[in-house]
């Protein structure tokens, strides 16, 4: 949500940090709560 409420000159400095790798260690992150999603819970319940 924050992409969103950015204006264009801090969309475009955005994507100049996810141009370059080092910061985009920085921004990046693990998503944990797959257990609990909608797609997740739909695979568990197609297998039974």
């Amino acid at each position: 949500m924050d992409y969103v409420s950015m204006d264009m000159a801090q969309r475009n400095a955005f994507k100049e940090q996810c141009a370059d790798k080092e910061q985009l260690k920085e921004l990046s992150t693990t998503y944990r709560m797959y257990k609990y999603s909608k797609w997740y819970k739909e695979l568990n319940s197609q297998r039974c």
